[in-house]
This record gives structure tokens, C-alpha cells and sequence, in this order.
């Protein structure tokens, strides 16, 4: 009797085991379908729509979970996991996001809902009772946030001569864009997000050069004997506009984004630069000492109805268009040295916004009009800052021997999430 009773016990071991493997068998990985693949038009397949998320949002509760493990070496593999899984989440939006097919776009949803699940319960992990969680959860938010938010390019010294960095819009992780033995100045983010424009002079004089947002790919736009500076992008990245003198003096051109079709906008014998668009696309603010000395000018994309909107005995300069069209920030030493300027776009409501005794240079809006970053000699050296619309808040963001020169914003990357990690502490 003893024997049958363990011939049938190691029999039902036996049959659990071999359960138990069949279901981890068939248990899917990370990142595989759970629903049987559809296939496509060229043949290959594609995973279920609703086939990963389910399987995320088990997982990364359980991660969460292991947040509060009394050993600290669990904590560490959690919260590493977590903020890869993050990443790997945004990076899945940022290339569905590109798409425009049927299914792409629900793929999108589905990506957006399952970051935003994932955004509500690290939230909440933000501020639970355990410090140790609470610390772990928050940096981990921190990383993501700064993944969905724009970025700031900048021109250095920092490497011994004038390179392109980027950099988070909090100063920290600068990363060396160019890496060049002549000089490369001058980034323009391209409003879509993909290109940075740049001025070099690695051909022996400066021309126009895009690259990706990367670094890669670098190719030359421009190819003219003499001197071409100060790219910018309309609003839909199809043209750039820029300064030139090959007709003589330095004059505003306008080409399409491959470098085709360059056009003189300006047309006049005076000094003309700094273009900038406005986000609607119709006008181009500049500078020019077409009167005497540098104002502030405004004309239509065409180059038509060029008119002055400032009128000071003092140098006015470097304009930059709000992204809501109704403001202009620009430079000005009328009250005795560089500070940064706002006007309404018709030149009225003029006001200092830096008050420093130092020369504040460069002005630039951030992608919803709230924010400026500004280069500033303040702390003794050229540095990168940034302060509130309003003038309020000035914050260095760079903090380098060497100068640190001419920022420029990226678009917002993801509108669509670019809230969901912000917050907690």
C-alpha cells in the first residue's frame, strides 16, 4: 500500500513539472506576441497590437514592487531595469510617432496609454512612505522626463575650438555634437526635430552644413567663395534662411533644405543679418544698419515690406520670434551695456528683461514661449543661462572655463507626453 501511495505521489510531481515547464514554455518574453502574428502586405509579420502592453504592465508593477526590497542590490537591478524599460517605451513612441498608417497609430495609442500607466504609478511610487522608494522612484522619473523634453544645442571652446554640444535644458549631459579640427558655429534645430543646421569653415571659408540631431551626417549646403552665416528654419523645416556676402555686403538669403534654390531676400547695400521666422512662417525678423545704425527690421517671407520696428540711437540686435508670433526678444546696449530686450512684434511695449552689469547676448525662446536662454559674461566667462519670459529666474545652466556660446532650443519632442514625468521632487 506504501508503495502505490509514493509510485502515485512521484507520478503527480512528475505531471506537475512537466505542467509547469509547458507553461514557462509557452509563456512569452519580453517583447514577444501573446495573440497569433497578422500578417502584412509585404509578407512579413507583425506582433498584435495589444499583444505587449499586458505583459509590461506586469512586469514593470513587479519592478515597481522590488523598489521596497530590504537588499539593496535588488533595489539597484530594479530601478535599472525600470528606467531601461522607460527608455525603451519612449523609443517605441518616437518611432511609431514618425509613421502615418492606420496601424501605426494604434500602435501609438496603445504605447501612449501603457507610458501612461506606467507615468501614474511611478507617480504615485513618488511619493510613498519609504524614503527609499520615494528617492529611487523620483530618479527615475527625473531620467524620463528629461527624455520627453526639448533639448538646448550650444557652440563651445570646451575641447580648444569651436565645436556644436547638446545638452539637457537642465545643463547636464552635454554631449560634443561635431568633432572637427576647424571651427563649426552657429546651431539651428530644425523645427520638426531632425536636423541641426551649422555654420563651418573645415573647406576654408564658412559655409552652411546639416546634420542629424546625432551628429551623423554631416553634408554641406552651401558652397559659395564667400562667406554664408546665421542659418535659421521656417516653421515646416522645408527652407533655411541665412547671410551671406557673395553679392557684396552681407545680405539675408533664403534656400530650400537640401541647399537648392538660393534666393537674396534683402537686396539692399546695407549691412543685413540675423534672420529669424515667424512660427507662422509669413515674416522674417533681421537687424540691419540700413539707417545709420543696427535696428530691428521686419519683413515678409519674400522679402517684401521690409520695415523698422525699433528706433534707438543705441545698437539693436540678434532678434528672436516668440513661438506665439506676438513677441520679439532681442539684444540692445542702450542702457549701457548688452542686456536682453522684449517687444511686442510691432515694436511697441519695449523692456529690459536681464538688468545686469554684465553683457547678456543671444536671446532664444523655448518651444512654448515660457522660457529664454540667453549667453551671459555675468560669472566671467561666456556661459549658456536661462531665465522665465518675463525675466525672472535666472539660472546658469553651463559652468565651463572655456566659453560656452549661442544656444538654441530643440522643438518639443513629444508633445503628447511630455508632461507625464514631470512633477514630484
Amino acid at each position: 500500500m506504501k508503495k502505490a501511495l509514493i509510485g502515485l505521489v512521484i507520478v503527480g510531481i512528475i505531471i506537475a513539472v512537466g505542467s509547469c515547464e509547458a507553461t514557462a514554455k509557452s509563456r512569452p518574453k519580453r517583447g514577444e506576441a501573446t495573440a497569433k502574428s497578422r500578417p502584412k502586405r509585404d509578407g512579413t509579420t507583425e506582433k498584435p497590437v495589444d499583444s505587449e502592453p499586458s505583459f509590461l504592465t506586469t512586469r514593470y508593477s513587479l519592478l515597481i514592487a522590488q523598489l521596497g526590497n530590504d537588499a539593496w542590490q535588488a533595489r539597484d537591478a530594479a530601478q535599472k531595469e525600470l528606467t531601461e524599460l522607460g527608455e525603451e517605451l519612449i523609443e517605441r513612441y518616437r518611432k511609431i510617432r514618425t509613421k502615418s498608417q492606420v496601424t501605426s497609430l494604434k500602435q501609438l495609442q496603445t504605447i501612449k496609454s501603457e507610458i501612461e500607466n506606467f507615468a501614474q504609478v511611478l507617480r504615485e511610487r513618488c511619493q510613498d512612505k519609504d524614503a527609499e522608494i520615494r528617492m529611487q522612484a523620483n530618479q527615475i522619473r527625473r531620467h524620463l522626463c528629461a527624455l520627453t523634453q526639448p533639448k538646448i544645442a550650444f557652440m563651445s571652446l570646451r575641447d580648444g575650438n569651436w565645436e556644436i554640444y547638446v545638452m539637457d535644458v537642465n545643463g547636464k549631459n552635454p554631449k560634443r555634437l561635431t568633432q572637427n579640427q576647424a571651427n563649426d558655429w552657429n546651431p539651428a534645430w530644425s523645427p520638426d526635430g531632425t536636423k541641426i543646421t551649422f555654420v563651418s569653415v573645415r573647406n576654408g571659408n564658412s559655409d552652411i552644413y546639416v546634420m542629424d540631431t546625432d551628429g551623423k551626417n554631416q553634408t554641406r549646403l552651401t558652397e559659395n567663395q564667400e562667406d554664408d552665416d546665421s542659418p535659421t528654419w521656417n516653421p515646416n523645416s522645408t527652407k533655411i534662411t541665412f547671410v551671406s556676402k557673395r553679392d557684396g555686403n552681407w545680405e539675408i538669403y533664403v534656400m530650400d533644405a537640401d541647399g537648392t534654390n538660393q534666393k537674396n531676400l534683402t537686396k539692399n547695400p546695407a549691412l543685413d543679418m540675423s534672420p529669424a521666422w515667424s512660427r507662422d512662417g509669413k515674416r522674417i525678423v533681421f537687424y540691419s544698419d540700413r539707417d545709420g545704425n543696427l535696428e530691428i527690421y521686419v519683413m515678409d517671407a519674400d522679402g517684401k515690406n521690409q520695415k523698422r520696428v525699433t528706433e534707438n540711437k543705441a545698437t539693436d540686435w540678434m532678434p528672436a520670434w516668440s513661438p506665439d508670433g506676438t513677441k520679439i526678444a532681442f539684444q540692445s546696449d542702450r542702457d549701457g551695456n548688452g542686456e536682453i530686450y522684449v517687444m511686442d512684434a510691432d515694436g511697441k511695449n519695449q523692456r529690459n528683461l536681464t538688468k545686469n552689469k554684465a553683457s547678456d547676448y543671444l536671446p532664444v525662446w523655448n518651444p512654448d514661449g515660457t522660457k529664454i536662454a540667453f549667453a551671459s559674461e555675468r560669472d566671467g566667462n561666456g556661459e549658456i543661462y536661462v531665465m522665465d519670459a518675463d525675466g525672472k529666474n535666472q539660472i546658469r545652466l553651463t559652468e565651463n572655463k572655456a566659453t560656452d556660446w549661442m544656444p538654441a532650443w530643440s522643438p518639443l519632442p513629444f508633445p503628447e507626453i511630455s508632461g507625464l514625468f514631470s512633477g514630484g521632487k
